[in-house]
């Protein structure tokens, strides 16, 4: 017999022993006492499939409706330029061999295409004016004929230069 039917089981069994005693107890009353057992033991029946009924048909998991209440909102993705420029800044503060393979290329295309917007000069055709515009700082970075560091790990760029440059084009624009 299954678990779930043996509490409704014990209690039929009690009623049947009531309607038992109440027709030894009073012959006369039996009838009654009978009638109002099957009226019982049939709404427990009702009862019993209705709630059957209602877990068989229960999704395994959660409601779509308790998933939304439960769901947290989504943070916004990143932009992937976005992400990959963080690390390249994070990685050529750390050493001067990603400042110079990641960083420097970044800026020297920033660089280049503000002063020929902005200025009409060329980073690569007229260095010498391009220079001007930057100033020392800037030019040192984003120079087309910048060489490789000599030690690959000595640090990078420190965030104070790097803010400098970087206000340095902004003031192009």
């Amino acid at each position: 017999m299954s678990r779930r039917l043996i509490g409704p089981a014990v209690l039929i069994g009690l009623e049947a022993a009531v309607v038992a005693v109440v027709a030894y107890v009073a012959p006369g009353r039996a009838a009654p006492a009978v009638h109002v057992f099957v009226v019982v033991a049939a709404a427990e029946a009702l009862g019993l499939l209705s709630l059957t009924l209602a877990r068989s048909l229960r999704p395994a998991g959660p409601s779509l409706f308790d998933q939304g209440l439960r769901r947290t909102p989504r943070q916004p993705e990143r932009v992937a330029q976005l992400v990959r420029l963080e690390n390249e800044v994070a990685l050529a503060r750390k050493s001067a061999w990603d400042l110079h393979v990641r960083l420097v290329p970044t800026l020297r295309e920033v660089a280049s295409g503000i002063l020929v917007v902005r200025h009409g000069v060329s980073l690569a055709d007229q260095p010498e004016r391009a220079s001007e515009l930057l100033g020392p700082e800037a030019w040192d970075l984003v120079r087309p004929d910048r060489q490789p560091p000599e030690h690959r790990h000595e640090l990078g760029i420190d965030a104070v230069t790097l803010d400098r440059t970087l206000s340095t084009l902004e003031g192009l624009g």
